[in-house]
């Protein structure tokens, strides 16, 4: 063991104790410097977030049944204020969908509503909104829902942004594997298994 780790066992209550009058002390410079410190490296804190989920899934998966068991009363507490709200998980769960498939109707109709390679129109659900520069990923592991990604998407495209385009499920796979942007899927595979 390190001397660094010996020394920070030893005096680990001291040191957060430090820590914490050092952040109630510059609470506007800690914040500030966190907020710009995690805007520049998202995708970085994302994909690192990630890696260590997937090295410790067992650990989470336990963690997370016993906070079940321990706070059961506390959880079901909170579903029954979410019923006297009216927001019930159901249907919480089917506005969002709904809202989603709106969006997502409304952006292919201003794209189009059909592929812009082949010109199939036939069926919607097999239409696709492609990001033309293939960055899609980058946006995508900013953990966002569907809802907040196409209501995004939405706002770029009503600005006239180019950035996105009308696929049809073969075509946008054909554009995947031709541009190599399949290898991700590698990464994150490797990530589960080991």
């Amino acid at each position: 063991m390190s001397k660094d780790r010996e020394y920070y066992i030893k005096n680990k209550e001291k040191i957060k104790e430090r820590t914490r009058e050092y952040k109630k002390n510059h609470l506007g410079v800690y914040q500030e410097y966190m907020k710009e410190y995690r805007s520049k490296n998202r995708v970085e804190l994302k994909r690192k977030n990630k890696e260590y989920y997937y090295k410790n899934k067992e650990r989470f998966s336990t963690k997370r049944k016993e906070y079940s068991i321990k706070n059961k009363e506390r959880i079901k507490k909170y579903m029954e204020g979410r019923k006297v709200l009216g927001l019930n998980l159901i249907q919480s769960r089917s506005y969002y969908q709904r809202k989603s498939t709106e969006f997502r109707y409304e952006i292919l109709s201003l794209l189009g509503m059909k592929c812009i390679k082949c010109g199939y129109d036939k069926d919607i659900r097999a239409l696709q909104i492609d990001h033309v520069f293939s960055d899609g990923y980058k946006v995508r592991y900013l953990g966002k829902n569907r809802l907040v990604y196409y209501k995004g998407i939405l706002g770029e495209v009503k600005e006239g942004s180019k950035r996105y385009q009308i696929l049809c499920a073969n075509c946008n796979f054909i554009k995947r594997y031709e541009n190599n942007e399949l290898q991700w899927k590698k990464y994150w595979k490797s990530m589960e298994s080991g």
